[in-house]
């Protein structure tokens, strides 16, 4: 199809064509995949075979394991606050809704110099709002800071005001807006493509960040499955008859139409202003047409340059799918558990028992003694250095 060749915004290209594919303005993402599943062959070529994801040691987080689940997260308790917030150019917000402030008398007063004359109008509407200094010595063009601020100080204290306050409650309606497309029910997986045996033992970073200070876990999952063709068998009416197969085919096509490498950049996806001056302020949710849709799940797969050493895969689905699951989706794909160097000896014997359930193997991490590197050690070593502890007298 278009996606004839790998590069690094092959993410942003392909979600253009999942929201080109729309039947109706309102279809979000997973109806979209669900009803053209002919999209999710241009995705083989670029598909990892694993991915890993660190954990904590929480009671919950063993018992997903356990129970083969994956959490979805809400992208607002991201540690980065940056992180899946959506860009936006205030000033330019400002100006047009300035313009539209203007228009509809909002200034008008008793004295004739708080009318805005439309030479003043005119030099808003031309004035410049970006951040490039150099664009205003090449085109000659003012700033819209300084043309606001000479028009503002030549009117009474009474407008003056009224524009301060008009500042402010745009700025308050500007974060609203912005905080409600974050809360726009779309959740996240979040894992790390590395090589086994050179990547993933440098990566003590994760260790700490991810997995309590290397006393959790870290899971490793096969995802070559996403790469086979992905064909429903069962129909609508199997959902009654057999819900688990139907429920797993579907689900399989999500994730593969929903897994994406985050894209490092500097700069954030910024959604336009005429599309941010359309959302509803007032009501509890936005209305999330499937253009604005595509903006967000552009920004979803974009993360800031600093974070480019956790090689970081996500899972992304809408909210009604994750819903239905409790938002732990089945995810039957583990190929091995690791064991942060520091867990405590209550919680490997969990995991093991895990494993053993599960017949996945289950590897201990330690430090390395001449490297700032992890290394695998054998279960075997720990089950001695647990046998040994029982023939050592602790009162002598």
């Amino acid at each position: 199809m278009y996606l004839n060749k790998i590069d690094n915004s092959w993410p942003k290209k392909y979600i253009k064509e999942v929201f080109r594919c729309k039947r109706q303005a309102q279809e979000n993402y997973s109806r979209i995949i669900l009803n053209n599943t002919d999209l999710l062959k241009d995705k083989n070529k670029f598909l990892p075979n694993t991915l890993f994801k660190f954990y904590r040691p929480t009671p919950e987080n063993i018992l997903d394991i356990e129970n083969k689940r994956l959490w979805l997260s809400d992208p607002t308790n991201f540690n980065d606050p940056f992180d899946c917030k959506i860009g936006y150019d205030r000033l330019t917000y400002e100006k047009y809704n300035l313009l539209k402030f203007i228009q509809d008398g909002n200034f008008n007063g008793t004295k004739s110099k708080d009318d805005f004359s439309e030479e003043e109008i005119e030099k808003i509407y031309y004035s410049s709002t970006s951040v490039d200094s150099s664009s205003y010595v090449l085109s000659k063009v003012e700033k819209y800071s300084d043309v606001i601020y000479k028009i503002i100080s030549s009117k009474s204290e009474d407008t003056q005001r009224r524009y301060w306050l008009f500042v402010h409650q745009t700025d308050v309606d500007l974060e609203n807006k912005i905080n409600k497309l974050r809360h726009a029910g779309i959740r996240i997986a979040c894992f790390s493509k590395f090589e086994r045996f050179n990547e993933f033992y440098n990566k003590n970073q994760m260790w700490s960040h991810y997995a309590d200070n290397h006393k959790g876990f870290c899971v490793e999952y096969d995802v070559s499955f996403l790469k086979k063709e992905m064909v429903f068998n069962s129909n609508i009416s199997d959902f009654y008859d057999d819900t688990d197969n139907y429920l797993s085919e579907r689900i399989q096509a999500l994730i593969k139409g929903g897994i994406f490498p985050v894209i490092y950049s500097s700069r954030r996806v910024n959604i336009p202003v005429t599309r941010l001056r359309k959302i509803n302020n007032c009501s509890e949710k936005p209305n999330i047409k499937s253009d604005l849709n595509e903006v967000l799940y552009k920004n979803f797969v974009v993360k800031l340059t600093n974070w480019s050493y956790e090689k970081e895969w996500r899972i992304i689905l809408d909210g009604d799918i994750c819903k239905y699951f409790n938002n732990k989706i089945p995810f039957p794909y583990i190929k091995a558990i690791y064991l942060g160097c520091r867990m405590d000896y209550k919680t490997i014997d969990t995991m093991v028992e895990i494993g053993k359930k599960l017949n996945i193997d289950v590897l201990l991490m330690k430090m390395k003694g001449n490297k700032f590197i992890m290394e695998e050690e054998s279960m075997s070593t720990y089950e001695w250095e647990k046998e040994k502890i029982k023939w050592i007298n602790p009162f002598i």
